[in-house]
């Protein structure tokens, strides 16, 4: 029952965290929303099941190997939005002019790679919650 209790409490705030994505200035960005929409969709849904399995007395073997695999895939989708959130939060400036916007392009061409490193590691998240 504690795998159970600890899957259900890592859930919650992690559907928050992703309400918020779709709120934010994220969300703005090209594929990023569908793609955090679709990861919401399906938290929501594993979130529900794992509520309905803490009603369980005795979970068999079978729930708890499943939520097990949950409660990980959750503190790796955890990690990948930290990720994204702490790229996203380095290129916020509200300077304007033409040496800020060499400086942002910059940026940019910097952490390309690394951008498509985290929508690779959506994708993989994706085909794991499948």
């Amino acid at each position: 029952m504690e795998a159970v209790s600890a899957s259900h409490g890592v859930l919650g705030p992690l559907l928050g965290k992703l309400t918020g994505l779709l709120a934010g200035e994220c969300a703005r960005l090209k594929g990023v929303r569908r793609d955090i929409r679709s990861l919401k969709a399906e938290l929501t849904c594993m979130h529900g099941a794992v509520c309905k399995y803490t009603m369980l007395q005795d979970p068999d073997v079978q729930v708890k190997a499943w939520i097990s695999l949950v409660r990980e895939l959750a503190y790796d989708i955890e990690d990948v939005i930290d990720k994204f959130i702490h790229q996203l939060g380095n290129g916020v400036q509200h300077k304007h002019g033409f040496k800020e916007f060499f400086r942002k392009t910059a940026r940019r061409l910097k952490t390309l790679g690394s951008h498509r490193g985290i929508a690779s590691q959506i994708d993989d998240l994706k085909i794991r919650i499948k």
